[in-house]
Order: structure tokens, then sequence, then C-alpha cells
């Protein structure tokens, strides 16, 4: 069967790979495994290689650096000829990349210039022969859309950042034993149709939920901006981040970057503290995939009790605090 499985992968500066890149590496693992696929990684940057060490250990078949000042910072007008000049020498079956700001941004762009459709936002990808399958959520996670891939190569979806069914945890790659490298030094567009004037960067200390192993959110039984300290002193004694509800959010207690659930982000910690958030079908779908929940909620009814493996009723003014002076006496 011929055709290559390629995946965009994302790094942070510091970091090294995002924790998305990690579960997108392992949903193209699955494919490989259903379909005898090679499985081969982009890299996109002034220095793409200094995420190198990180994935070589993920045994990919081949690696390829895309280098050049011009991709220092993401950029569109740069990245996608880039990534399309390099990916369509590769006879690509399948493109797979995350629905990250950068995803929503390039791989529609990339898909315009191969001239094929594309999915985006699915939760979950499946080999079906001859062709691609793919799952994804609609009406508010509420219900589930089953897609079918027809007409011409390549297939190209992005896949929800930190989805469940994508998270395959201990899942091998049944790929090549030695990864080969290969580094492309793009030579930039010099008269791109737009430019990249400035980067605004808002300062923060505080974990993105997205990258976060422990979440403490908030929901509607909070009141008050200032309530948000109280998780925020959790938060602290856990490493966590702090994330919100919609509700939350819409009533301006929470700024927008906190927000997880069907309209906001897709979490997949290993520990999340569900704090006065009822359940609603929209929220659950954005952290369905944690490891661990912890709820807590003065309505025993409430639909988060179903998701959760332990569960306190009550009021979160209340037992937040005994919480906190538990872990504190442990720290002592």
């Amino acid at each position: 069967m011929n055709g290559r499985i390629i995946v965009f992968l994302e790094g942070k500066k510091k970091e090294g790979l995002k924790k998305s890149a990690r579960a997108l590496l392992k949903a193209a693992w699955l494919l490989s495994q259903q379909t005898g696929k090679p499985v081969e990684a982009v890299l996109m940057g002034e220095d793409p290689k200094q995420y190198g060490e990180e994935v070589l250990r993920k045994g990919l078949n081949c690696i390829h650096y895309v280098k050049s000042a011009a991709l220092k910072d993401y950029d569109v007008h740069q990245y996608a000829p880039a990534f399309f000049s390099v990916v369509k020498d590769l006879n690509p079956w399948v493109i797979m990349g995350n629905s990250t700001l950068v995803g929503k941004d390039l791989f529609p762009r990339v898909a315009a210039m191969f001239s094929v459709p594309m999915i985006s936002d699915c939760q979950k990808i499946t080999f079906e022969g001859p062709g691609l399958k793919v799952v994804k959520a609609c009406f508010y996670g509420k219900k589930q859309a089953e897609l079918s891939f027809t007409g011409n190569l390549p297939y190209i979806v992005t896949l929800v950042p930190n989805s469940a069914e994508v998270e395959i945890e201990g899942q091998e790659a049944a790929v090549a034993e030695e990864t080969k490298e290969r580094e492309i030094e793009y030579i930039a567009d010099e008269k791109p149709k737009g430019r990249l004037v400035e980067i605004i960067m808002k300062e923060t200390e505080k974990q993105d939920v997205l990258e976060a192993e422990a979440i403490v959110a908030g929901g509607r039984a909070l009141k008050e901006k200032a309530d948000f300290l109280l998780l925020e002193e959790l938060a602290e004694k856990l490493d966590a981040a702090v994330g919100a509800s919609r509700a939350v959010v819409d009533s301006d207690l929470a700024s927008p970057e906190m927000q997880i659930g069907q309209s906001g982000k897709t979490v997949a910690p290993k520990l999340y503290f569900a704090l006065g958030i009822s359940g609603a079908a929209q929220h659950i779908a954005g952290m369905r995939g944690s490891k661990v929940v912890v709820a807590v909620n003065k309505d025993k009814q409430a639909p988060v009790f179903d998701y959760a493996q332990y569960g306190i009723v009550g009021d979160v003014y209340q037992i937040v605090p005994e919480i906190i002076k538990a872990l504190t006496d442990l720290d002592g």
C-alpha cells in the first residue's frame, strides 16, 4: 500500500514538544499499525532540531527538519508554502496536525494548495480499507458524526488536542527501528502576500491548561472574581493550572484562555478538580480525557459525578479550604 503518514509537530521553544504533539504521534502510530504505512514527522522553525532528540525517541521512520530564519516565528505566509513544498514530494497518504491556533490557520491553506478537502476537529481517526474514517463531535458534543474520505489524495485532517480517543495510553510504534533525518533549508519568499509585523505576548506566569498535568477548574458556584484566589491557592499546592467553565467566562469572572469545554479547550490532565461545575455535556466534552476526576458540588444529582472517580457533595467554599489544609499538613 503506497503513501506515507505525515505528522506536523508543534513545539514550544523552552518546553520542547507540545503535549498535544505527543498525542498526535500516538494516533499516527495506531494508524501505522492498521495500514503498515510509515510515519514521518515534519518540524519547522529557525532551529527545529532543538526538538529532535525527543522526537527521535519516538521511533519514527523519518524526521524532516525545515529550517529558515523566516520560520523563527509562526507566519502562515511563510509556513504554508514551506510545508507544502516539502510534503508534496513525499507521496503523502494522510497529513495530520492538531486543531491548535497554528493548525487551524495552516492546514486549510495547505489543503487548498493540494486542491483537496480536509476534515477538522476530529476526535478519532481509523483505517477502513481502502479509505479513512474520522469521528468528530457535533451538537455541542451531544452527538458524534462519522465521516469518510473520498476523492484524491492526500487526506488531510486535524485532531482536537488532547482528545480522549487520540490519547492512546501505552501505544507502541510499529515503525522502523532507526529514524532517518533530513534537513531542508527553506528559501523564504521575498514577496509574500502578507508578512508578520509583530507578536504581542500576554505576560503571564500561569500554566496553560492544554499542557498541564493537573487542573483545578471552577464553575457556576463561584460568584466573584476574587473567589478564584481560592482555586489558585489549591492549584499552587498541586502545581496545577486553573481552568473555568463557559458560564464563568461568560460572566467575566475568568479569562477566555481558561475556558474548558466544547467551545473552549480540550484537556487531558492526570488530575482534574471540577469545583462547582454541574457537568453539562459541553464541559464534559472538554475534560473527558482526564485520568482522575475529583468533583465537588452541592447537588448530589449533578451530572459531573457520573464522570468523577471521587465525588464530594458539599459547598465549594467549605470543602476547598479543607483540601488546602489537608495538603498543607502533608507538606508540613
